[in-house]
């Protein structure tokens, strides 16, 4: 069984990997808030979840090669982790989609005199 202190010490793993560009996140087809990073031994699933009448929450799923669950640590919004959990998702979000670099590139054509081609 993975304790909460061991989850804790994943995501901030996951996040620092992550922030250094040495973790090769996918973007789920079927869910456009999953996204999945694969391992030589197994899989690690973090999605977020905004369901209309519940608060927020960040799932951090680890599974086997197979996809078979074998631990799960959901943050829900309020609580302790969720800071930790929210940065963790954000940055991976970041990293796949690559939106902060659309906003930079926007940003600079609204500074810019120079029509694009």
């Amino acid at each position: 069984m993975v304790t909460p202190d061991k989850y804790r010490e994943i995501a901030r793993g996951l996040l620092a990997k992550t922030q250094a560009g040495q973790a090769n996140w996918k973007q789920v087809v079927a869910d456009p808030h999953d996204f999945l990073l694969t391992l030589p031994q197994s899989k690690v699933d973090v999605r977020y979840l905004s369901p209309a009448t519940e608060v927020d929450r960040v799932r951090l799923q680890l599974c086997r090669t197979d996809g078979v669950s074998v631990g799960t640590w959901e943050v829900e919004e309020g609580d302790e982790d969720w800071d930790l959990a929210r940065e963790l998702y954000h940055t991976v979000e970041r990293s796949v989609v690559g939106w902060d670099k659309v906003l930079e590139d926007v940003e600079q054509f609204l500074k810019s005199e120079t029509v694009p081609s």
